[in-house]
């Protein structure tokens, strides 16, 4: 059942800060405020993630069949709030995804002098993209990637713009990603939404902000399902500092929980 302002209120409250009180499940980060950008001079970075009970981000190898519909209303909330929406392109091969915000939330990010849609950026390595998929009908795609991809990687669609970032490697510096971000885009606060090794970059290099996380109340048990940070060490030192800023609660089952990383 689709989840909207009209729709009567299910059991949604938020539980912190304290008090306590029940609300619509669409009011949830409906009104963010955050940083017109990070006090480190890049742009104000967010990751927005969904795991079961078992610490996996998908089920049978996507990450939108582990949260609820609920959940999805949440979050194209919480992309209203920013100027960019960035995906890797392993999400992207497994989802039939977009980046975008229904027209309710487009109106609302007009009326605060935001533009109409969020930027829509795809972060590709050496693997070539999925030739269809929803999210290249948006305008304005940025396809960043290495320098070494070449055009036969891409998706033939010429209203694309594809932006290498460095040079002569395969690898990218996550440093580089945000400044050009920045500098060429006007973007101040970016939206991560994955998958796992693209969370575990941007955290390994210091570079996370605050963390959005949904916990879904589905166990995977599949050993081969990636958690929502998968990388090759340990970043226990990354978050030791983490606070946590709310906590939200639909119908008594998925909990909707935000950290302040930095």
């Amino acid at each position: 059942m689709a989840i909207g302002p009209s729709s009567p209120a299910p059991d949604a409250f938020a539980l912190y800060p304290p008090p306590s009180f029940p609300l619509d499940p669409a009011d949830i980060h409906a009104d963010l405020v955050l940083p017109l950008s990070s006090s480190a001079g890049r742009p104000y970075t967010v990751i927005n993630a969904v795991s079961t009970l078992d610490g996996r981000a998908t089920l049978e190898g996507k990450s939108s069949t582990v949260g609820s519909a609920a959940d999805r209303v949440i979050m194209r909330n919480i992309r209203c709030a920013f100027d960019a929406v960035l995906v890797g392109a392993g999400t992207l091969r497994a989802e039939n995804l977009d980046l975008a915000v229904p027209q309710r939330l487009a109106q609302r990010r007009r009326e605060k002098g935001l533009n109409y849609q969020p930027i829509p950026i795809i972060l590709m390595g050496s693997s070539p993209l999925p030739k269809a998929r929803r999210l290249y009908e948006q305008k304005g795609v940025v396809i960043m990637g290495p320098s070494t991809v070449q055009a036969e990687q891409l998706p033939a669609n010429s209203s694309f713009r594809a932006l290498p970032v460095g040079s002569g490697s395969s690898r990218m510096d996550v440093g580089d990603i945000l400044r050009t971000l920045g500098e060429e885009f006007g973007v101040g606060r970016l939206l991560v939404e994955g998958g796992p090794a693209v969370n575990y970059s941007f955290l390994s290099g210091n570079h996370v902000d605050e963390m959005f996380l949904t916990l879904a109340p589905r166990i995977s048990g599949g050993g081969n399902a990636p958690s929502i940070v998968s990388g090759p060490d340990t970043l226990h030192d990354k978050v030791a500092n983490a606070r946590l800023v709310s906590v939200h609660a639909v119908a008594g089952n998925e909990l909707y929980v935000r950290y302040r990383l930095r």
